[in-house]
């Protein structure tokens, strides 16, 4: 339908259709939705309210996704904020550290690792593991993951799967240094 509409210069039309399909959760359209809109010189106009209207209805991940894309990582670090999620933490980390270094810090921290290392399921080590060397190939950053592994070791003394992998972690901070 959207094709028909392109081919009979029914531009008005398609931006209805396409704003209609984008609310209902096919972001795929999003792009062409936003470049018929720039062709016109309406996206500034839309686009605020368009970004409200997108939050409400769809999903954390495709609103994430379209925030992530137009490069709002206030907005994306307050979804991120609002959620607590480990998973959601751990999809935007690359793309939102380098804006919001200082808050992510205490996020990835309090939100990620902290519960990470208090599971119990057999995957929770290799877990902890690969979200701290994530987080130090993410961000650099050898001090803030040499200080999170310290506090591990601490918290987690008697459990040696952990340890294994916090040992893993402190041999990447010493090849970063």
């Amino acid at each position: 339908m959207s094709n028909m509409y392109q081919e009979l210069g029914e531009t008005d039309e398609l931006i209805a259709l396409l704003r209609k399909r984008l609310l209902n959760h096919q972001t795929a359209v999003y792009q062409q939705y936003k470049q018929l809109l720039v062709e016109r010189h309406e996206w500034q106009r839309v686009y605020p309210d368009l970004l409200k209207q997108l939050e409400t209805k769809l999903t954390r991940y495709e609103y994430g996704d379209i925030l992530a894309l137009e490069q709002e990582y206030s907005k994306l670090f307050e979804q991120l904020k609002k959620y607590q999620s480990a998973p959601m933490i751990r999809n935007y980390l690359r793309q939102i550290y380098p804006a919001v270094k200082d808050k992510m810090i205490p996020l990835y921290h309090d939100v990620v690792l902290i519960p990470q290392s208090q599971k119990t399921a057999a995957n929770a080590p290799k877990q902890l593991e690969k979200d701290l060397s994530n987080f130090l190939e993410i961000s650099h950053d050898a001090t803030t993951v040499q200080k999170w592994v310290d506090e591990l070791k601490q918290r987690l003394s008697g459990q040696t799967s952990f340890l294994e992998g916090l040992e893993i972690v402190q041999t990447q901070i010493n090849t970063v240094v």
